[in-house]
């Protein structure tokens, strides 16, 4: 079981990251804030991996 928050991302490493993650594992919280958002054009630089027990795909803004 495993959360990601993500403070700052680049849309195309995020979605791969994305992908990646819910190929390897089932019970995964992916959390990306207003801060993610407000920093999309910045690389992933910060990951927090406490433990969980839903799987979640949060996202208050979907771009492409």
């Amino acid at each position: 079981m495993l959360v990601i928050t993500v403070l700052s991302i680049t849309r195309t490493p995020l979605l791969s990251l994305i992908d990646l993650i819910l190929s390897l594992q089932s019970d995964v919280i992916i959390d990306i804030g207003k801060y993610a958002l407000r920093s999309s054009l910045r690389s992933i630089n910060y990951f927090n991996f406490p433990i969980i027990k839903r799987v979640s795909l949060y996202n208050e803004r979907t771009k492409t």
